[in-house]
């Protein structure tokens, strides 16, 4: 039986100005890009490129997101109001 692979999330690229929540979310914590990528274990480049939307997120790495900023999928994921204010 084939293993089923983790289908990767890609942020929607912000339309008509709007940041993407995941800027949203550093921006409220007062990070940078390398500070997250330390948060996150990640390389800053490959964190640049998840922050821009080119790289994919996979469910593994939303879920660690949510548990380290103690905020929601859905709203990481954009498919709940804005929030940035119960941040």
């Amino acid at each position: 039986m084939p293993v089923k692979r983790k289908r990767p999330y890609n942020f929607r690229r912000p339309r008509n100005g709007q940041e993407s929540t995941l800027k949203k979310l550093l921006r409220r914590f007062n990070m940078t890009v390398p500070e997250f990528a330390d948060v996150m274990g990640y390389s800053v480049s490959n964190t640049y490129e998840i922050v821009s939307g080119r790289r994919k997120l996979r469910s593994d790495e939303i879920v660690r997101i949510c548990e380290i900023f103690q905020i929601s999928a859905d709203w990481l994921l954009g498919l709940k109001g804005d929030e940035s204010d119960d941040i």
